[in-house]
């Protein structure tokens, strides 16, 4: 993901872990992003996003559920 879209900073944890933080406008398009990502990446801050993210997952696994 960092090598394809712009981002203001990656750190690399320790354990391997990528902390990387990025700069936009649109909330929308971050919560795509990150949910193509599936369980690969998860959202720290800001804590709208968060729970937006969290509550987009879970609704569209519900939806699996119902199949």
């Amino acid at each position: 993901m960092v090598d394809y879209h712009p981002v203001e900073d990656v750190v690399e944890q320790a354990d391997g872990v990528l902390v990387v933080t990025m700069r936009t406008a649109d909330l929308a398009w971050l919560r795509r992003l990150v949910l193509r990502l599936g369980g690969g990446a998860r959202v720290l801050d800001p804590p709208e996003l968060v729970d937006d993210v969290r509550d987009t997952a879970r609704a569209a696994l519900a939806a699996y559920a119902r199949v």
